[in-house]
């Protein structure tokens, strides 16, 4: 399995399509991590969390894709901490 993971990174990396994959992951990932901050400072909860928590996601899978440990690190661990916020919704 994991060979085939290996070899989708890479043709998403080397072809015209999977790079502008990635710029529209990126892009409209950065677009949620800014709404979800702004949603924060508005004091707009719960749904800062959610739009904050898809956008680290959304660069955590871009990290993935391009094999950059520090966006993987970064918003890798992002998600355990938004995963805490959903629970403390639930409960």
């Amino acid at each position: 399995m994991k060979p085939i993971i290996q070899l989708l990174i890479l043709k998403t990396q080397e072809t015209q399509q999977g790079r502008l994959m990635i710029f529209y992951i990126k892009w409209g990932s950065t677009i949620l991590v800014l709404v979800g901050i702004l949603l924060t400072n508005l004091n707009i909860y719960p749904l800062n969390i959610f739009i904050h928590g898809a956008g680290a996601v959304g660069w955590t899978i871009a990290g993935y894709l391009t094999s950059d440990r520090a966006l993987l690190t970064n918003f890798g661990l992002q998600i355990p901490l938004f995963m805490t916020g959903y629970l403390n919704i639930l409960i």
